[in-house]
């Protein structure tokens, strides 16, 4: 079939580059109607890798008077969502129509390409839009380039409209104040979507305009979005509101993080989501968030009554892990109780984990602190008529006899060594 492609192609063509077509409109038609006349989609496809060749035959003139349209027509007429290899390749197809000065003519494809249900073929045109815009000059733009983003933002196809956010700032820092006034009104815009991935997007689209916009200008026209972000009544949307909180809060300074960051931070402890609450105790985890105490232990007494048991199981894990940041006298103080409780765990998954974490802690604070303050209660388990609890207490067993095991084993090694001394 490459054959039969190539056949084509040279049938149009006599000599050596040279057109012996006498009309503008037929020099690209052998080229079209062989793509069309294809017998199968993936020949079609196949037809696409001479895409260079062609337009070097044809000529830039011709190559955006013919080529480029039929591409759009190609795309929108035959639904050809599959085209990523296209839409790679215009991203570096505007020496192909005469250089950066005509690059425009090639956002009309690409906003087809953008609009693709498939996410591979649509991040691919994104890609080469982002390319395009950094080689074009500020005059082309704002006179192209940012009324392309308005139709997008505008446009009835929600792909479309979740592709826009991703071309925001690419362009922000290039144009005069006016249209850097139009983007963030179009992101605005956006964030009000009726769509949930819509809204995502541009949730995510604020910790690039961080990186460029003013901070007052932030601060008065992108925050209550931010803030909307957080109340959304999409999970994914709040997740991404949450991430959104925290990673700007390293960017912008301490009175903006205490009045605008921590609230939105503080609301998420009581929110519905299970996900929003994860992101918010892994967050406080790694120590890219400080909340009060008050505040922390009752995010992560969340975790510990969830009915959820893997959030009881992810509570476990990131209690011990505060314990380690924080210390002994912070787990006797506050996270005590709850350990307690995972102990008890009706589920054996979270009560194995909590053994685990028992034995990282006698690692920590010593075997003397586990025989003063766990170990009692444990001993009391095992004349409990609970299942749950007489289970909690075997396992704790199985957990002491191995810790002494070892300590019996370091205690033997440090004799046998000072013997030797």
């Amino acid at each position: 079939m490459a054959e039969r492609i190539e056949q084509g192609i040279s049938e149009t063509y006599r000599g050596d580059n040279h057109l012996e077509l006498h009309d503008d409109h037929l020099q690209s038609r052998s080229f079209i109607e062989t793509t069309v006349n294809c017998d199968r989609l993936v020949n079609r496809l196949e037809s696409m890798n001479f895409l260079r060749d062609v337009a070097l035959k044809l000529g830039v003139e011709n190559t955006r008077k013919h080529l480029v349209p039929y591409l759009t027509h190609l795309i929108i007429a035959e639904k050809l969502s599959e085209l990523k290899n296209l839409a790679e390749v215009l991203g570096e197809f505007e020496n192909y129509v005469g250089g950066p000065k005509y690059a425009h003519i090639l956002l009309l494809p690409l906003e087809e390409l953008a609009g693709a249900k498939v996410n591979d073929v649509r991040m691919a045109a994104i890609k080469s839009l982002q390319t395009l815009a950094d080689i074009m000059e500020v005059i082309d733009l704002e006179n192209f380039f940012i009324p392309f983003i308005a139709s997008l933002t505008m446009n009835d196809e929600s792909a479309k409209r979740m592709s826009v956010s991703h071309l925001f700032t690419t362009v922000y820092m290039r144009v005069s104040p006016k249209y850097q006034s139009d983007l963030i009104d179009y992101h605005c815009f956006l964030s009000l979507d009726s769509s949930p991935a819509v809204r995502q997007n541009a949730a995510n689209n604020l910790v690039d305009f961080s990186e460029v916009v003013h901070m007052s200008i932030f601060d008065s026209k992108l925050t209550p979005r931010l803030e909307q972000f957080s109340f959304d009544q999409n999970e994914h949307v709040r997740i991404l509101a949450l991430s959104t909180a925290i990673t700007i809060s390293k960017k912008f300074d301490v009175s903006y993080t205490k009045e605008i960051i921590l609230p939105i931070v503080l609301n998420s402890i009581n929110d519905p989501s299970c996900g929003v609450r994860s992101i918010l105790i892994k967050n406080i985890a790694k120590n890219l968030i400080e909340l009060p105490e008050d505040r922390l232990i009752c995010s992560l007494k969340a975790f510990i009554i969830n009915s959820s048991w893997k959030m009881r199981n992810t509570g476990a894990i990131y209690l011990y892990i505060l314990a380690i940041q924080k210390g002994l006298k912070f787990f006797e103080d506050y996270l005590e109780q709850s350990f307690l409780i995972l102990l008890t765990d009706p589920k054996s998954t979270v009560q194995q984990t909590a053994m685990d974490v028992f034995k990282q802690l006698v690692t920590e604070f010593g075997m003397d602190w586990a025989q003063t303050y766990i170990v009692p209660y444990l001993i009391k388990l095992s004349y409990s008529r609970n299942t749950y609890n007489k289970m909690a207490f075997l396992s704790f067993a199985k957990v002491c006899a191995i810790i002494m095991c070892i300590q019996f084993r370091i205690l033997n090694i440090n004799m046998k060594e000072n013997a030797v001394e």
